[in-house]
């Protein structure tokens, strides 16, 4: 049986909102390596036997299975009928959850693809081949990749980005301890931000960058003083191993998977 914890904390205190935890059970025949869901579906990448699975929110049923890689698959990113993942089989595809049937295989990684996230139809992965790739997810071409340079590169595995179409502007975690600011356009690094530890997860939006090491410890910056060295702290909890985080509004989500 695999269980996935999610733990709502509040901005404005910095404290989790009474420890409120939504437990989300479901029976699996293998244990569950990442977890996705929207108001209506949840979509769980397996580790064992490489499957997805795509379950009822509320009735747990299974909808629908996506077959096809051949490693563990450590990310999935989802919206109205696409579902893209990434996998330890240096693979990102790209399905059509109306049929469960492969659309896309991207295929240029040289190493385990630990994250993906796409906006529209540009999408981001990055890889312990430690590099960044931007990819055009209407022809499935690789258009760019990043952290090449020896002044920009990560130099360890990369395990998590965002990327925000408006702003132009791409985050990286890696176990080398930093977060990596990105400009887009020019595919530079603007800022970097430091940890005592390799960083495992982050998420930003407009007002905070949130960051999730592997000292246990969730930290809340000010987004506008994410190019400070070093950024001030607005506010740090303490957790168990934290295995992505989400945001939303006035709220951090953490997802614990057991």
């Amino acid at each position: 049986m695999a269980r996935c914890t999610i733990h709502f904390s509040n901005f404005s205190s910095g404290y989790r909102v009474s420890f409120v935890h939504l437990h989300i059970v479901i029976i699996f025949i293998s244990p569950m390596r990442t977890v996705r869901l929207d108001h209506e579906r949840v979509v769980c990448g397996g580790y064992d036997d490489f499957g997805i699975r795509e379950y009822g929110l509320y009735d747990r049923e299974l909808r629908q299975m996506y077959l096809g890689h051949r490693d563990a698959v450590n990310c999935i990113q989802f919206d109205h009928d696409r579902l893209v993942s990434c996998s330890a089989d240096t693979t990102v595809r790209v399905w059509d959850m109306k049929t469960g049937q492969i659309s896309g295989l991207l295929i240029d990684h040289t190493k385990p693809v630990n994250w993906i996230h796409y906006s529209g139809n540009v999408l981001f992965s990055c890889s312990k081949d430690r590099t960044i790739r931007l990819w055009d997810l209407r022809t499935y071409k690789q258009q760019a990749i990043l952290g090449q340079e020896p002044t920009s590169k990560h130099t360890d595995d990369i395990m998590m980005l965002q990327y925000d179409r408006e702003r132009r502007q791409m985050m990286s975690a890696s176990m080398d301890g930093t977060v990596k600011v990105w400009d887009t356009r020019t595919g530079n690094v603007v800022s970097t931000v430091n940890h005592p530890a390799g960083v495992r997860a982050l998420r930003f939006d407009a007002d905070h960058l949130v960051t999730a090491a592997v000292d246990n410890i969730v930290r809340i910056y000010s987004m506008y003083s994410v190019d400070m060295d070093p950024p001030p702290l607005h506010s740090i909890l303490e957790t168990a191993r934290t295995h992505t985080i989400d945001m939303d509004g006035m709220f951090l989500v953490e997802i614990d998977i057991f």
